[in-house]
């Protein structure tokens, strides 16, 4: 057995300050963002970690990439996000992490319409103030738990309380008939004023007519309308 002495290594005051002058290194470390041009922290970037599916450093901070999803979210559909520096789709994974809580919410949203979609038992509500949706089980009356509004599943229209499918199809194609007369009449049958735009009907007299709302400011009339002064304003002639 040697009796020589061995060299002994301890962690001593010169190896902390090594490792701090390291971890200090890394963290003065920059980039230079290729969206708005800012030179920024490693850390103001999306790591690799985050972004595992791409062959190429992030180069788009982290304020940028969140911009550029808000953006994307409201163009493309859900599922066709890219990325900011190339043509790889994101995956939710991705999107969740660096996306904005308000994009993320939105992005959440319109996947689970998308899911919901394909399952034909999956009806969302009819009125225009609710976003809800829920799986109705059959039958005519579809009432949603969140408001309960009601629509009827087989007309695709609001519930038609104390009609059959046929009477309410009758009539709302006789409604329709009639809002279709009513306005090939108000066509052939009124000129519209010049000024204010008001359709005008000719009961009786000569084709010299003044709109009835010459003397009413800032209402129909977009503004004080002598229409005497000028022959070209507020006359109607119906003879044309």
């Amino acid at each position: 057995m040697s009796n020589e002495p061995r060299e002994r290594h301890s962690g001593g005051p010169s190896d902390y300050n090594q490792t701090s002058r390291a971890v200090e290194q890394d963290t003065m470390l920059t980039r230079t963002c290729v969206v708005c041009y800012e030179s920024k922290p490693l850390t103001g970037f999306p790591p690799v970690s985050q972004v595992p599916s791409h062959s190429h450093d992030n180069e788009v901070c982290n304020e940028c990439y969140a911009s550029h999803l808000d953006v994307e979210i409201t163009r493309k559909m859900w599922n066709k996000i890219l990325c900011p520096q190339c043509s790889t789709i994101l995956s939710r994974e991705v999107i969740s992490t660096l996306a904005s809580p308000v994009t993320w919410e939105r992005y959440q949203y319109l996947s689970e319409r998308a899911t919901q979609a394909n399952n034909s038992d999956y009806h969302y509500c009819f009125s225009t103030t609710c976003n809800s949706g829920q799986t109705h089980d059959g039958g005519l009356v579809f009432s949603c738990q969140s408001c309960g509004h009601q629509h009827c599943t087989a007309c695709n229209v609001n519930w038609h309380e104390g009609e059959t499918c046929e009477q309410s199809k009758a009539r709302r194609q006789e409604q329709r008939q009639e809002e279709a007369a009513s306005a090939e009449f108000i066509q052939s049958s009124t000129k519209a004023c010049p000024q204010c735009h008001v359709k005008i009907e000719r009961v009786d007299g000569c084709d010299h007519m003044t709109c009835k709302f010459t003397y009413l400011p800032n209402f129909l009339c977009a503004k004080v309308c002598h229409f005497y002064t000028s022959p070209t304003k507020g006359r109607v002639d119906f003879s044309l």
